[in-house]
């Protein structure tokens, strides 16, 4: 941007379809201009999609928001508009939920949610899909709809492509929750590692960047770590819960849920999320424990992608996990000195923050960025610790 960083112009700044922008880009000319309008539909296709409605919030102010319900592309009974409903489920989906916003201000009163906490845990019913039993899910066409449009409504990550992805993409795994027989929270996973030496090092200099199992290579070629690519884990990509029935503990019993049907198959579980104290709090409530940090903003959140780990073998092999924690904490206490970050991230650093050796995993990642072709701002630390 041109204009300067401390400038707060007196005129209006109207940004048509917004979402197509990167939240950081949208956040930045907010705070340059006194009034800002922002205009997009929010339909999965236009770039950001649902993070311009779900992640706005947190990076700036929204003091009216309004939203147009009956939309004028197509003339009522358009035939092409019919066929597109039908191919992206929103052909005769009704909302099972009319009632939300006399259930979110009956659940204000302490009681009243604390004993519909207690009574919403014992009544849910989980169910669990993977490879193995993945065609009960795709065979069932409402089950499907509803699950997309649960995702659709409630998480910033949903695009047109989950409908693909849904209906033909492999090693994915879901848990579904259900309370009186409607949908009310579901998890979106996918399996990664287990990949070959070769490439695990080729990841690891810088050679290779295969498509998939994001945290696995963001641990090898990014941070210090291989073995992420090498042992086998699940990421969960998503979880969503209807947004009155939130923070009633259905997110950890279906992570809960997750974790012991994984056990003793998968070496660990990890999830990346745009990092914000509200969301480490909810994965470290779980154990989960941070171990990277990304060194760019994230387009959909504007914020630094974090990643968190549970070991789910409980072995020797597993040693590595608590290295990266540590690894993380070392990092830390450079980047809080090296690189500027929000106040909010800058906190959370803060109070993980702990010095830490130049040891041999800095020695591999350098002699990766002199030999091969690691990219340098991943070794920055490394250089640092070795002086």
């Amino acid at each position: 941007l041109t204009i300067a960083a401390d400038a707060c112009l007196p005129e209006t700044l109207i940004i048509e379809e917004a979402a197509k922008m990167p939240l950081v880009h949208l956040e930045r000319l907010c705070r340059r201009f006194s009034k800002v309008l922002m205009i997009s539909s929010v339909e999965n296709y236009e770039g950001t999609g649902q993070g311009l409605r779900e992640k706005i919030q947190d990076l700036v102010s929204i003091h009216k928001q309004y939203q147009l319900n009956h939309i004028k592309r197509f003339r009522a009974g358009d035939p092409l508009k019919q066929m597109c409903d039908v191919l992206s489920f929103q052909a005769c989906y009704s909302h099972t939920h009319s009632d939300d916003a006399e259930m979110v201000k009956s659940l204000l009163k302490a009681e009243v949610r604390r004993d519909f906490k207690q009574d919403t845990l014992s009544d849910l019913i989980l169910e669990f899909y993977d490879d193995h039993n993945i065609s009960a899910l795709r065979g069932d066409l409402i089950k499907l709809q509803t699950l997309y449009h649960l995702l659709n409504q409630t998480h910033y990550q949903t695009n047109i492509q989950d409908l693909r992805r849904l209906f033909d993409a492999p090693s994915q795994v879901f848990v579904l929750a259900y309370d009186q027989e409607q949908l009310v929270g579901a998890i979106w996973a996918m399996k990664e590692g287990g990949l070959s030496p070769a490439l695990t090092d080729a990841v690891f200099q810088g050679l290779r960047r295969p498509k998939g199992n994001l945290v696995a290579q963001m641990l090898t070629g990014q941070s210090y770590f291989p073995e992420a690519m090498l042992q086998c884990s699940v990421r969960i990509s998503r979880i969503s819960v209807i947004k009155p029935l939130r923070r009633l503990g259905i997110g950890q019993a279906m992570v809960a849920f997750l974790e012991r049907k994984l056990r003793d198959r998968q070496d660990f579980m990890s999830v990346s999320f745009g990092l914000t104290t509200n969301l480490l709090q909810f994965w470290e409530s779980m154990d989960y424990q941070i171990a990277h940090l990304g060194f760019h903003l994230d387009k959909t959140t504007g914020l630094h992608s974090a990643v968190v780990l549970k070991d789910l073998a409980c072995s020797e092999k597993q040693d590595w996990m608590g290295e990266a924690v540590r690894k993380f904490q070392a990092d830390a206490a450079l980047n809080i000195q090296y690189r500027e970050y929000r106040p909010e991230i800058l906190a959370i650093l803060q109070k993980k923050a702990l010095n830490g050796p130049f040891d041999q995993r800095d020695q591999q990642v350098i002699m990766a960025f002199q030999q091969a072709k690691r990219a340098k701002h991943t070794v920055e630390n490394a250089l640092l610790r070795q002086k």
